[in-house]
């Protein structure tokens, strides 16, 4: 339970008792109140222990995940971002790592991309040299195709829901990706050369 800077009144955060198909009240970071959906319940090895987890779908996209003992994997005060309709959809926080007492007990599916504490979105190529050559993807947000602009020569590309599961992949043809078939919500796409180059950058469907 938290209570919002705009409300004097208590409000439920988290609730890992709930079941596949519950509708959860849930107050988001925007103020607003918004009935999210647990479309499934697993659990995840936490520290040693296994602990629950949830995917809920909210009326604006699907996607975010629920650590018990963590949080959202939106980041601890951010349950009920797929409910909340953003001015900028492509700045949707997310939890890179968690620690606690000084041990790491968690890395997001991007952590080895982008590490523990980045600075901003991940839209460039990383080399071995350090250099970094920009890449553009767009229209972001998209409904049906995306395209690829940079001066690399990408081979293959990775897209991955915002829990981490493995969506869509395949050969990188004319710099362009079909994502028509996705449901709408946040994503993580990788682009790769087949060597050392890759780049990672955020993807809305809407």
């Amino acid at each position: 339970w938290g209570i919002h800077p705009d409300s004097t009144q208590e409000h439920l955060m988290y609730d890992f008792t709930a079941e596949v198909g519950d509708d959860l009240d849930i107050y988001s970071l925007d103020g607003n109140r918004y009935q999210l959906e647990v479309i499934n319940r697993d659990s995840m090895l936490i520290d040693g222990v296994y602990q629950n987890t949830l995917e809920l779908k909210g009326p604006i996209y699907e996607g975010e995940l629920w650590i018990e003992g963590i949080g959202s994997n939106a980041g601890l005060i951010y349950g009920g971002v797929v409910g909340n309709q953003f001015f900028d959809v492509l700045h949707f926080p997310q939890l890179l790592c968690f620690e606690r007492d000084g041990n790491r007990i968690y890395e997001s599916d991007i952590y080895d991309e982008v590490g523990c504490y980045a600075s901003k979105y991940w839209n460039s190529v990383d080399e071995l040299s350090g250099s970094k050559s920009e890449v553009e993807v767009y229209p972001n947000p998209t409904s049906s195709k995306v395209f690829i602009e940079s001066s690399e020569r990408f081979k293959s590309y990775k897209i991955y829901s915002m829990t981490g599961k493995l969506v869509q992949s395949g050969a990188l043809e004319q710099n362009s990706i079909d994502v028509a078939q996705l449901t709408k919500g946040s994503y993580f796409l990788k682009l790769s050369d087949g060597s050392d180059r890759k780049a990672v950058s955020q993807l809305v469907i809407n």
